[in-house]
């Protein structure tokens, strides 16, 4: 026989912030025949992160003796900085811009091809249209699950494309 209770509670959290939640902390109270037995301060690192959605989590604590009743009589939620949520999709979306931007670049200069030559280039390669639709396709999948950073980012990361070969055409004498 033990003189352990043992409870398990589920918390769901809309998370309706930019930032990702990294740790969970409440203050329960527990009562037996409507009798406070003991109180704990809780505090749970948080190994999903999720921004704009629900985080949902099921949490147990023991205590000694028996317990009818656990409530929560405060909670806290400590959240991620800017950098900590989005260090990664941001290295990704400049690591992206720029390998394809010095590409086009070094090719285009190495071959001497003009922007005209460039745009027959991928007008003979069709199957080559799959990259714009990738890159659309992943900025409106951004947007319908309202990652709206993350979509501030591919967004940006393909306008610097298009600004590179906007400008490494636009100073080359022999497009004049």
């Amino acid at each position: 026989y033990s003189n352990t209770s043992y409870i398990s509670f589920t918390v769901a959290i809309d998370n309706q912030t930019i930032y990702d939640i990294y740790k969970l902390e409440f203050y329960v109270h527990m009562y037996t025949n409507a009798t406070l037995m003991d109180t704990a301060f809780l505090s749970y690192d948080i190994s999903e992160r999720s921004h704009s959605g629900v985080y949902t989590e099921t949490f147990t604590i023991s205590t000694t003796g028996y317990i009818e009743v656990l409530t929560i009589e405060e909670y806290g939620i400590q959240y991620c900085t800017f950098w900590e949520t989005y260090i990664t999709p941001l290295i990704i979306a400049i690591a992206i811009a720029v390998i394809l931007s010095a590409a086009y670049v070094t090719v285009t200069l190495v071959r001497k091809v003009s922007f005209k030559d460039a745009v027959g280039y991928f007008r003979q390669r069709p199957f080559y249209i799959f990259l714009p639709i990738l890159a659309v396709g992943f900025l409106a999948y951004t947007l319908i699950c309202s990652f709206l950073v993350e979509a501030i980012f591919v967004a940006c990361a393909m306008l610097t494309l298009c600004a590179t070969v906007f400008v490494r055409h636009l100073f080359d004498p022999k497009e004049k």
